[in-house]
């Protein structure tokens, strides 16, 4: 039979045991806390890494479509890029390589916002648009 003192020392090995856990428990659950916390407010441009040395872009997507406009590097999220003041090359099949005709996105009879976020793994590459580019002196024009 346990005397009274043993009876003790086991109820408080057992808080202290108690004790323990939750202190690990706690931990954990902070670390995990933490964790995502850090991954939701990591910078995104430094995950992405674009240089982008021009005010407007070209977009090359897997499907053959090529979108033209300024990429918003503020964006937080990591799978899609923004692309704002979005122009593209109409398919009209009779216009020659020196005519470009651009159709700014919002003028279509849906009539969206002239604005896309691109799904990052549709994207080939992207280039900046050079200061002599027939595609941003149509821009220009056009604005």
């Amino acid at each position: 039979m346990l005397s009274l003192n043993s009876k003790t020392e086991i109820k408080k090995e057992v808080r202290v045991d108690q004790s323990k856990a939750v202190i690990a428990i706690g931990l954990s659950v902070v670390a995990i806390l933490l964790s995502v916390i850090l991954f939701l407010n990591r910078d995104s441009s430094q995950n992405l890494d674009l240089k982008i040395e021009s005010e407007y872009q070209a977009v090359f997507l897997e499907n053959g479509q090529v979108y033209f406009g300024k990429i918003d590097k503020g964006s937080s999220d990591l799978n899609f890029i923004v692309l704002k003041n979005v122009y593209y090359l109409s398919n009209q099949s009779e216009s020659t390589s020196s005519d470009i005709n651009l159709i700014k996105l919002g003028d279509e009879l849906h009539g969206p916002s002239n604005r896309m976020d691109i799904n990052l793994s549709k994207v080939l590459f992207i280039e900046d648009l050079s200061p002599s580019s027939k595609v941003l002196s149509a821009i220009r024009d056009a604005e």
